[in-house]
């Protein structure tokens, strides 16, 4: 009876470990998350930016001027 508890008592601290470790691993992929949204936040905001101030293509009249 007291192997069995003994077992059970190893097992118990074997999960607390990897319950701890999964804890540590979500966390910081939720930091790694947070910081990629930032960059898509920033990146769309200079994107915006640059489209706004783009010129508008010249229209084309004519032939090319390889012609």
């Amino acid at each position: 009876m007291e192997s069995r508890i003994e077992d059970l008592e190893i097992r118990s601290a074997h999960q607390e470990r990897t319950i701890e470790q999964l804890s540590e691993q979500i966390r910081a992929q939720h930091h790694a998350v947070e910081a990629l949204q930032a960059q898509v936040r920033y990146l769309h905001t200079r994107l915006e930016a640059i489209k706004d101030t783009a010129v508008a293509p010249a229209s084309e009249e004519g032939p090319p001027p390889h012609y």
